[in-house]
């Protein structure tokens, strides 16, 4: 990033690209103490600075989704438990009953047969 940000204004695209692939602006520069954003002129650093904003805005939504997968799977498995505590409560094996179990049981004598 801060090489490309010393190329000057026709690097804008490149430091953006490298930004939203996520490129860190804050380390500074071992010899002068520089970050990118101070290395590069003023349309280097504003399209650096749009980057990091809009890379801030995708993960924050990227974030926002995952929790609400967890949320709804946390949901689904609970439903599912429920379900299937009710089935057994009522005898019925969690709803498999005998067909079920007799499918069961040549689903595995057939696994280990071809094992």
């Amino acid at each position: 990033l801060m090489q490309a940000a010393k190329a000057g204004p026709s690097a804008a695209d490149v430091c953006k690209l490298l930004v939203l692939a996520s490129a860190d602006v804050r380390p500074r520069h071992a010899g002068n103490g520089k970050t990118a954003l101070d290395m590069g002129d003023k349309v280097t650093a504003k399209a650096i600075r749009e980057a990091r904003d809009q890379r801030a805005i995708l993960q924050a939504e990227q974030d926002a989704a995952a929790k609400k997968l967890m949320a709804d799977g946390a949901v689904h498995l609970a439903r599912r438990s429920q379900a299937s505590s009710a089935g057994v409560a009522q005898g019925s094996g969690g709803g498999r009953g005998a067909r079920g179990s007799a499918q069961g049981a040549r689903l595995l004598a057939l696994a280990k047969a071809g094992s």
